[in-house]
């Protein structure tokens, strides 16, 4: 390999390890070095963008996100971070209109989205739920939970969404499943929402059941701590 190619290599590596370790000051001036030796990268303004957004500069990630969209404009990946920077800026609608360019086609196997299209589709559930549209944002979650059908919290917030509507039932059912993840720490928020679904439904044996494991499940926690 080239030398050239050696040193685009290790920098681009040591960008993308300070990058996922959400050292973004760090990550930044690498990309900056990247950019000037290939200007024409749309990934690398993409990360660029992400790691501003990371830091709230919200103007310089707006620039180079743009930037990268236009460099490649089915750049999903670009597009779902544009949609982040418009939920900062309070624009909901405009996050889901470029979250739907990132999402759109994605199906459950592909090899390069499948890890990460659950986290768009919980970013756009929690956008539909800051709009006040409850049934869009349980699609959302249901969508999400094709791609991650273990997702505690993917469960929890749909079992939310039902319990806001008064779907006790169904709301019911995804605790169960969030019940059953004996290993989940969060199991008290489960319990305590089923608890509530239990009393809503006059059910109260079952929301004493849920109340004395609640109980418990807080003792050995609180236990563990000293």
């Amino acid at each position: 390999m080239p030398l050239l190619a050696q040193g685009l290599q290790r920098l681009q590596a040591d960008a993308e390890n300070y990058f996922s370790r959400q050292q973004m000051a760090k990550a930044i001036p690498l990309y900056d070095k990247l950019i000037s030796i290939s200007p024409n990268n749309a990934s690398y303004y993409c990360k660029r963008g992400e790691a501003y957004l990371g830091l709230e500069q919200i103007e310089k990630a707006k620039l180079d996100v743009d930037k990268a969209i236009k460099l490649a404009p089915g750049y999903r990946t670009a597009y779902m971070a544009r949609a982040r920077i418009a939920s900062e800026l309070g624009d909901f609608r405009g996050a889901l209109g470029y979250s739907d360019k990132a999402v759109r086609g994605i199906k459950v196997g592909d090899k390069d989205f499948s890890k990460i299209a659950w986290v768009w589709y919980q970013d756009r559930a929690t956008w539909y739920s800051e709009l006040g549209d409850q049934n869009k944002a349980i699609e959302q979650y249901s969508e999400a939970l094709k791609f991650n059908p273990d997702g505690f919290w993917l469960y929890y917030f749909r079992a939310s969404n039902y319990f806001k509507q008064g779907k006790y039932a169904l709301a019911i059912k995804d605790l169960d499943i969030c019940c059953s993840m004996k290993s989940e720490k969060s199991l008290t928020r489960a319990l305590e929402l089923r608890l509530k679904c239990h009393e809503k439904t006059g059910n109260k044996d079952l929301a004493k059941k849920d109340k004395a494991l609640m109980d418990e499940l807080l003792r050995k926690q609180g236990n563990e701590l000293f």
